[in-house]
Order: structure tokens, then sequence, then C-alpha cells
């Protein structure tokens, strides 16, 4: 039979569940379930901003212990993941016996980066060879297309069609005023 609690949640569609906290933390022991263990041992290894350390977690246990978690990114966004090149340690478990013959060596291309420097990739983004497209070219210098020129043409153009006007009118206006002024000195004469 099944708790009642549970048979009351699965009849009430939209209600959420908690999910047991079956994890701790290796370092503040603190319970997690699986999901947010992972959310909050990467809050201090991330790349901006990272949780500034509180001598429990070691933030070098916790890179090494999440270096193979692959990671979600936004949709749609352009996100591109830098990650810093840094040398093995030479007594280091994961390293594979450097052995010259080892074909793992033979074909690695040497990257020619120096200390310090992050290394770019860019995953599932197809390149220009596929789409035809090249991206992230630089920017064009500041001139004027095509149409925008064309509409400051248009635009200076009847601007001077306008005071074309205005003057014409000024013109006549004038004349007006002259030939009353001239027959009122003729009536007067």
């Amino acid at each position: 039979m099944a708790d009642s609690s549970t048979a009351a949640a699965e009849a009430t569609p939209g209600k959420n569940i908690p999910r047991a906290k079956d994890r701790n933390c290796p370092f503040c022991n603190q319970a997690f379930t699986s999901s947010s263990l992972g959310r909050h041992l990467d809050l201090y290894i991330r790349e901006k901003n990272p949780k500034p350390p509180d001598g429990l977690h070691n933030v070098d246990d916790i890179r090494r212990m999440r270096q193979g978690i692959t990671r979600r990114h936004m949709r749609g966004g352009k996100r591109e993941s830098s990650l810093s090149v840094q040398p093995a340690p030479p007594n280091s478990m994961d390293a594979p016996a450097s052995d010259e013959g080892s074909p793992v060596f033979d074909q690695t291309p040497s990257l020619n980066i120096q200390p310090g420097e992050k290394v770019r990739f860019k995953v599932n983004e197809p390149s220009w060879l596929v789409t035809g497209v090249i991206n992230n070219l630089p920017p064009r210098p500041a001139t004027e297309s095509r149409s925008s020129s064309r509409h400051f043409l248009l635009k200076s153009e009847l601007d001077q069609r306008r005071k074309a006007t205005d003057e014409l009118e000024t013109g006549r206006a004038a004349e007006l005023a002259l030939k009353e002024v001239l027959g009122a000195v003729r009536d007067v004469a």
C-alpha cells in the first residue's frame, strides 16, 4: 500500500514533489540533491565571480572532481567557453604514459601556447565551409551605404526645393506689397 502523502501528491497535477537530498558535499557535509550539489561545487570554480575561499572547500580538489562534467549552455546564445591550458602534474595518474612510440603524442598538434594564455573551443558551431557564411568578420569602415546615401540625397533635394519655394513666396509677397504702396502713392498724387 502506498503512503497517503505520496498518493495525494500523485493525484494532484501541477504539484512538484521535492526530490530527496541524497548527496552530501564532501567538504562542508551539507545535504543536496545530485544536481544542486554540482551547482554548489561549481560556485567555487566558475569563470566569472567565483565564490571566495572559505577554508572548507578546496578549489583544486573541486576542479579535479568536476573537470569531466559536460555543462549545458543557453539556447540561441553564441557562448564561447574559454579554458586555460595548464600542464598536468608530473605524478598525475590521469596523464598517459609518455613513451615516445605513443600514438597519443604522435598525433597531438603543437598548440604553441604561452603559460597564462587561453584557448577557445567552439563546440557544435558550423564553420563557413559548411554554411557558406563567414561570421566574425572585422567591422567595416564607417562609410555610408547606398540606401543611406540615396536617402541623404533625397532629403537634401527636398530641403533645396523648400528653400526655393519659400524664396519665391517671399518675392511674390514683396511684389504685391510694393504694388499696393505704389497704388496708394498714385491715389494720393
